[in-house]
């Protein structure tokens, strides 16, 4: 599908949503956005940057999944259950607790002896999920790193198809549609319950102005952290964004994938929703934040014991 077809069909679901009124204001809000000027500014920088050469893998083939956990019970059972269900059988499941609740932690420590369950536990709530995702990506053993949220819900096929696909088009990082999940508790969405987000082709002066990668679809190689790093515990909002727009600066391959590979559930408990209000401090901070790549000791901290 091309990118004017994709514009065609956001202003048509739009227009059914909200309205003629509603799509003036949207509009109105993007022509005016002033993240328009900021991303053509920050382009110009991009040319004489020398991307990264990327460490060997050890082409195993096993996929670590990465899920950081809070405070989630049955639909952490359900995210956890999409996981081990799934038609690709390389993978081991990496749970990071991060000072959860013991009704929490009775869910995880049921999987403790599954053979393909890794568990790693914080007593302490660092506030987002940085530090449980980057714990992950040093303990990976696998050679490609997913990421799922505690309440996401995986298709059966999805690391199948991911790991089909990021051997196929020789990419470092893949990524795919999804489908909504809303139960109607979120009044600032503009997602219908059962709407499919198809991803878009990628673009870096796209991502530079908005992160259209679902974080539950991703698959990367492992060696990719190994050349530009993890999240960065700075970025308590767009951390995700940040590390996306960092790859890309350093010359990481993206590819989508037109598979729907994950259900994500959008209600008012979204971390986001902490943050979402000082959106363009966070959209700042990341400017600064994504051409610097973090230091090694930032990832060797993680592996001390919890």
């Amino acid at each position: 599908m091309t990118d004017y077809r994709i514009l065609l069909n956001d202003i048509r679901d739009e227009l059914r949503r909200t309205g003629l009124s509603g799509l003036c204001r949207k509009a109105a809000a993007y022509l005016f956005d002033p993240r328009r000027a900021l991303a053509r500014s920050e382009l110009t920088g991009w040319g004489a940057i020398r991307p990264v050469e990327l460490p060997g893998g050890d082409g195993n083939g096993m996929v670590s999944v990465i899920m950081p956990v809070y405070d989630r019970t049955s639909e952490l059972r359900e995210a956890v259950e999409s996981i081990l269900n799934q038609s690709y059988c390389n993978f081991e499941l990496l749970l990071v607790t991060d000072g959860s609740p013991r009704e929490t932690l009775n869910v995880v420590e049921r999987y403790r002896d599954h053979q393909q369950v890794r568990l790693f536990h914080y007593r302490d709530n660092s506030g987002n999920a940085v530090r449980g995702r980057n714990r992950g990506i040093c303990e990976a053993r696998g050679e490609f790193i997913a990421f799922q949220d505690s309440d996401d819900l995986a298709e059966v096929d999805r690391l199948r198809i991911s790991v089909e696909c990021i051997r196929r088009y020789d990419a470092d990082i893949v990524y795919g549609g999804w489908r909504a999940l809303v139960d109607g508790s979120r009044l600032d969405t503009w997602l219908r319950d059962g709407q499919v987000v198809v991803p878009v082709r990628f673009a870096v002066s796209d991502l530079l102005r908005n992160n259209r990668i679902c974080q539950s679809t991703v698959l990367a190689r492992r060696n990719v952290f190994a050349a530009v790093g993890g999240y960065k515990d700075v970025m308590k909002f767009r951390e995700d964004h940040e590390l996306w727009l960092r790859a890309a600066f350093y010359g990481c391959r993206f590819k989508s994938i037109p598979n729907v590979l994950a259900s994500i559930r959008v209600h008012q408990g979204n971390h986001e929703r902490n943050y979402i209000d000082d959106d363009q401090f966070w959209y700042r901070l990341m400017l600064r934040e994504y051409r610097l790549k973090p230091g090694n000791a930032e990832f060797e901290n993680l592996l001390e014991k919890a």
